[in-house]
């Protein structure tokens, strides 16, 4: 048990993400816009840049 704050599950507190993302959503975490292969707002996927959408649908896929 060290970082059980933000090393322990993939999804930080809003906006940083596992792999990349840095806007606000991305693949992997949730936090408040971002799901993690389906799409509720804007799905990032593997880049996080924003909101580009690159694997799934970008509205309810």
């Amino acid at each position: 048990m060290k970082r059980e704050n933000r090393d322990t599950l993939h999804a930080a507190e809003g906006g940083d993400m596992a792999g990349g993302g840095w806007g606000d959503d991305f693949v992997f975490g949730g936090g408040g816009s971002d799901t993690l292969m389906g799409g509720l707002c804007h799905d990032t996927v593997r880049d996080g840049g924003g909101n580009v959408t690159l694997y799934l649908g970008m509205g309810d896929d």
